[in-house]
């Protein structure tokens, strides 16, 4: 807690499926912090890939909105799943 009121915290997580350990890891982190820390989970479903055209006033509408609640939160959690797989050539 902070001046007696809950940590705002975000949360990212690095897998779209629904039912991903990485989804379900942040929602475990949001029961357990009640009261203590307020998580928003944030979905990055809609979130185009990055185009450097579009810096700026450009920018699409659900990035620019990120962007603003990326910046009010004390802290972020991201959960994404760990990978030990190599890429090998053909």
């Amino acid at each position: 807690m902070f001046n007696g009121k809950p940590f705002r915290l975000i949360g990212m997580s690095g897998s779209l499926r629904t039912g991903s350990y990485s989804n379900a890891v942040l929602a475990t982190l949001r029961e357990k912090f009640a009261g203590r820390a307020d998580l928003e989970l944030y979905d990055l479903a809609p979130i185009p890939l990055y185009n450097q055209d579009f810096e700026g006033d450009k920018r699409p509408p659900i990035v620019k909105k990120l962007l603003a609640t990326s910046r009010r939160p004390m802290g972020s959690c991201c959960a994404r799943r760990s990978s030990t797989t190599a890429f090998r050539a053909s």
